[in-house]
């Protein structure tokens, strides 16, 4: 399913029109017209986060946990090894 784009992009002209182009010969195929495409798929289930225990921090005004990232870091090698691929392998 194509989706048309939006008109108030700065996006390229040309490549606009070939999306415009590709749309409107789906839509002409199509035996569903825009204004029914959802029809045949079933609702939508009712979402409450109101209780949800992970809210709780959120609800309760406490800042977000700091996620450790100390595992994502590289150590930096002495000058000395800086062109050495095995000593490079081996900290990553």
């Amino acid at each position: 399913m194509l989706f048309r784009t939006s008109t108030t992009t700065t996006a390229n002209p040309k490549v606009k029109a070939e999306v415009d182009r590709l749309v409107d010969e789906e839509m002409r195929r199509s035996s569903k017209k825009p204004s029914n495409f959802f029809k045949d798929l079933p609702p939508l289930p009712e979402l409450n986060f109101e209780d949800h225990p992970m809210l709780e921090r959120v609800r309760s005004g406490k800042p977000p946990i700091q996620m450790d990232t100390s595992r994502y870091g590289l150590e930096v090698p002495p000058m000395n090894k800086w062109n050495d691929e095995t000593d490079l392998k081996f900290r990553l």
